[in-house]
């Protein structure tokens, strides 16, 4: 049972929510050459090192590149004191030419799932992919230089990631409503999804279980029931959420956290 000072300074900080998170992260829609080269650089550290789903020797330049990045727009997440790109996520859009058809899940699924989705207006549906976040943050290591961060979170990943699902949540919904995508499509792992309902974020299955580097889940998420999960949810997680990204600067500073 938590003590009372416990209780309060959990109180305390959910309070302080968003303000903690514009305090020390921004997320922002990426068009720059480099900010996009420092996202790459970032999937390869996450998808090729850290964890050998995609193969390094594929990618000798340290970037993590794939034929769908060719119809995809892409979020960075950025620690704010140290310049540093610390996640990112992608939405899939509809190939210009195979349409449904050129999404990763596309070729995963079975006839039925691929029904289901083609039977969804076309234009309104994407595919959201590429989800990473840094490991100094999922393994605790604090950034130098961020006293307050430091003060706060001391070296804790459990305090410092709701943050970072926040803004990647934040890039999927900024991203989907500039692009009118009324459905985002997914195939995640079962552990991804459980973290996501903390945040009032339900995927709802659309098939079984397909073994891609492991077992993951097709799934299937209306914006707006986004949208209003995470409000109900939470007040403070909407403040976060449903506001508009900020703007890519194309700092010099701007580098992917390895």
């Amino acid at each position: 049972m938590p003590t009372p000072d416990q209780e309060s300074r959990t109180s305390q900080d959910a309070r302080e929510l968003p303000a903690l998170y514009n305090e020390h992260f921004d997320v922002v829609r990426v068009r720059s050459a480099r900010l996009l080269d420092a996202v790459y650089r970032l999937r390869y550290q996450v998808y090729c090192v850290e964890h050998p789903f995609e193969s390094a020797a594929e990618h000798p330049d340290g970037r993590e590149i794939d034929p769908y990045d060719a119809h995809s727009i892409h979020a960075a997440l950025l620690h704010r004191e140290s310049g540093t790109v610390v996640g990112t996520v992608r939405i899939v859009l509809p190939h210009p030419e195979r349409g449904l058809a050129g999404l990763p899940l596309l070729q995963l699924v079975d006839e039925p799932v691929r029904h289901r989705l083609s039977a969804l207006a076309e234009p309104g549906v994407a595919e959201v992919s590429r989800y990473a976040v840094s490991k100094l943050f999922r393994t605790g290591e604090p950034i130098a230089g961020d006293k307050a961060a430091a003060r706060r979170a001391p070296g804790s990943a459990q305090r410092l990631m709701p943050y970072l699902t926040l803004g990647l949540l934040r890039a999927m919904m900024a991203m989907c409503r500039e692009q009118g995508i009324a459905y985002m499509a997914a195939v995640m792992e079962p552990t991804l999804l459980r973290l996501l309902t903390r945040f009032g974020v339900h995927f709802l299955p659309i098939g079984p279980l397909v073994d891609y580097h492991g077992l993951r889940q097709p799934s299937l998420l209306a914006v707006d029931a986004m949208e209003d999960g995470i409000i109900n949810k939470s007040r403070d997680f909407g403040e976060i959420v449903c506001t508009p990204m900020g703007e890519d600067t194309d700092s010099a500073a701007l580098v992917a956290a390895e």
